[in-house]
């Protein structure tokens, strides 16, 4: 009698624990139809019912083989477990739609004037700029090539590039596709191989046989992949504080730097992020890149200083620079990706002259910057002391180093 009761017991404990695996299981399963289905679900609805379908059903039919051992009913034990499984995921989700919605900004008056627009052949439109100097030296043209990705030109760039224009040399600038006064692009469209092929274009608009490439953090990027693909395309390079190598991404170092702590998102934005990411044919029925746009802009308004750009312990804070808005953040997460997923770079970029410009608290790490160096053996660096990414708050001495590489060094460009 007594051993009836001590297997009993230990039938109905081992009962609870297969309930319990099988709730497990069954939220296991939902998570992980939910990353397997992500990249090909064609809407958001099909990617929530699908995993939740899967991952219920199979709860239910655990729970339900298990049912006698507990006691219960199969068909209750079914229920019970497949509405546990159900649990973590509808949870998750209601937690995201109440998550408050961010502000979004205005559209507002773009500082930098009136722009002209280029129509690829693969279907952008470029907005960009041309500023002639006063007195032309050089055919060869001076393309700015801005940071982000996503962000847009600002109007201090075309005060720096005077450094160029004093040389005799053209500047053009532009929005690269997705951001500034540019065209969107689809999600799957902003790869690192369009980024390339929207430049060529500006190029071959420009009646150019050859640029000089002048490109800022990302666009130092943009530039080294724009000389892998087309070397013979390429006069000269200035690479100011160079973002990513192409194939050789490394952590951040804001070890140098002022910092504010950093962007805090929250559930929605983790969203955002997370569907760009991995499921970019789904992140606009969650959020359009009009709204991200706004979004962002509204952000960037309400802080005042830019931290991270300027030198630990500088006596005044550095204050934001004037901006024209349209800052994505599908092209700033689509391309970083696109660029971590290029093959590394085995032999030079360009043999053409370059010059790259290093602050000292860049928070760039200096084995980026030694890449760079070795991709171009015609390569000079001058460090800078005292000075943070994209020399912010620091334009006339950006624009000096700029004029007197442009007059030594390019003045027998055609």
């Amino acid at each position: 009698m007594q051993m009836s009761v001590g297997s009993g017991v230990v039938r109905r404990f081992a009962g609870w624990l297969g309930f319990l695996l099988a709730c497990v299981v069954g939220a296991a399963a939902v998570f992980g139809v939910l990353y397997l289905f992500a990249p090909v679900a064609p809407a958001l609805w099909t990617l929530l019912m699908v995993p939740l379908l899967v991952g219920t059903a199979l709860a239910w039919l655990l729970a339900r083989m298990l049912g006698p051992r507990l006691g219960l009913r199969p068909a209750t034990a079914g229920i019970a477990a497949a509405l546990i499984a159900a649990l973590p995921l509808t949870g998750l989700i209601t937690a995201m739609l109440l998550s408050p919605a961010q502000p979004r900004a205005a559209p507002g008056v773009d500082p930098r004037g009136p722009h002209q627009t280029l129509r690829t052949p693969a279907g952008s439109a470029i907005a960009w700029w041309s500023l002639p100097p006063a007195v032309p030296k050089h055919r060869t043209p001076v393309i700015f090539l801005h940071g982000g990705p996503g962000t847009f030109i600002r109007p201090r760039d075309f005060a720096v590039g005077d450094g160029f224009r004093a040389a005799g040399f053209r500047t053009v600038f532009y929005d690269q596709s997705g951001s500034g006064a540019s065209g969107l692009l689809p999600a799957a469209d902003y790869t690192l191989a369009r980024a390339v092929a929207d430049l060529d274009a500006l190029r071959a608009a420009l009646g150019a046989e050859k640029l000089v490439l002048w490109g800022q953090s990302w666009g130092a990027s943009l530039a080294a992949a724009y000389a892998r693909a087309h070397p013979d395309r390429v006069a000269a390079t200035v690479l100011d504080s160079p973002g990513d190598f192409p194939g050789e991404p490394l952590p951040l170092d804001y070890s140098a730097t002022d910092t504010d702590g950093g962007f805090q998102p929250t559930l929605r934005d983790a969203t955002l992020y997370l569907l760009i990411g991995h499921a970019p044919q789904l992140a606009e029925q969650w959020q359009t890149q009009r709204d991200a746009q706004a979004v962002g802009q509204a952000r960037a308004n309400r802080k005042m200083f830019m931290y991270g750009y300027q030198c630990k312990g500088a006596p005044a804070k550095l204050p934001r620079p004037a901006s024209p808005g349209g800052g994505n953040l599908y092209p700033q997460l689509l391309l970083q990706n696109d660029l971590e997923r290029q093959a590394k770079v085995t032999g030079p970029l360009s043999t053409a002259p370059m010059l790259l410009i290093r602050p000292a608290c860049d928070f760039i790490p200096a084995a980026t910057t030694a890449r760079y160096m070795a991709a171009y053996p015609a390569a000079r660096r001058i460090d800078v002391p005292g000075r943070g990414h994209g020399f912010f708050g620091h334009d006339a001495e950006l624009r000096a180093l700029l004029q007197g590489f442009a007059a030594k060094d390019l003045a027998q460009l055609p």
